[in-house]
């Protein structure tokens, strides 16, 4: 798992759909689906039930999206420590 594949997913998640995520970031949709794609087999799991009314989080999703964000939060907390 990367950071920057889990902060993906916390965007995805907070935005609800995979082109708004691909557009705050200024990438292809298909990119962005890579990465999730990415981030779904490492977990080994579904993340996100996908239809035509939009995403939501699996019970999966929720608990990795828990993880994830304080994962960031102390990634952000240590870059701080060593930069100040």
């Amino acid at each position: 798992m990367h950071l920057d594949d889990l902060a993906l997913f916390v965007r995805i998640a907070e935005l609800g759909t995979l082109s708004a995520a691909a557009r705050e970031r200024n990438v292809a949709v298909s990119q962005v689906t890579r990465a999730l794609a990415r981030l779904e087999a490492g977990c080994g799991m579904r993340l996100l039930h996908r239809s035509t009314h939009g995403l939501s989080l699996t019970d999966e999703g929720d608990t990795v999206l828990a993880y994830a964000r304080r994962m960031l939060d102390t990634a952000a907390e240590l870059q701080g420590e060593l930069s100040g």
